[in-house]
C-alpha cells in the first residue's frame, strides 16, 4: 500500500518498532477519525471483517494509533492499549490551546 509519510513518522515507526506490512494492514482496515485537527487512523476489532477479528496479528494491529494530516501525510505513531483515550486526550488539548474544537 502506498503512502505519505514524514521523516518524523518514519523515525518514530522505526524507533517505536511498527513494521511496514502492520501499517498496511492498519491503514487499509482501520476507522479514521478527525480531531484536534488532525486524523486518526486505529483498528476496531469488532469493525473488521469476520475471518480477521481473532487473529493475532489484527489483535497486535489494534494497539497501534496513526496520526495523519489534512493533507494525507502520516506524522506519527503510538502503540497504546486504548486508541480512543489518546484521541480524546488530543481533542482536549487542542481545546485549551485555540478555544475552538476542530471535528
Amino acid at each position: 500500500m502506498w503512502y505519505r509519510s514524514t521523516e518524523h513518522f518514519e523515525k518514530r515507526r522505526k524507533q517505536r518498532g511498527l513494521r511496514k506490512q502492520m501499517l498496511s494492514f492498519i491503514l487499509k482496515y482501520g476507522i479514521e477519525v478527525e480531531r484536534a485537527g488532525a486524523i486518526f487512523i486505529f483498528i476496531e476489532l469488532k469493525k473488521l471483517p469476520p475471518a480477521l477479528r481473532k487473529s493475532e496479528f489484527a489483535r497486535k494491529a489494534s494497539k497501534w494509533l496513526i496520526v495523519q494530516s489534512p493533507s494525507g501525510e502520516l506524522i506519527t505513531c503510538y502503540a497504546t492499549s486504548r486508541p480512543l483515550e489518546v484521541i480524546k486526550k488530543k481533542t482536549k488539548l487542542d481545546l485549551r490551546k485555540t478555544g475552538s474544537l476542530t471535528i
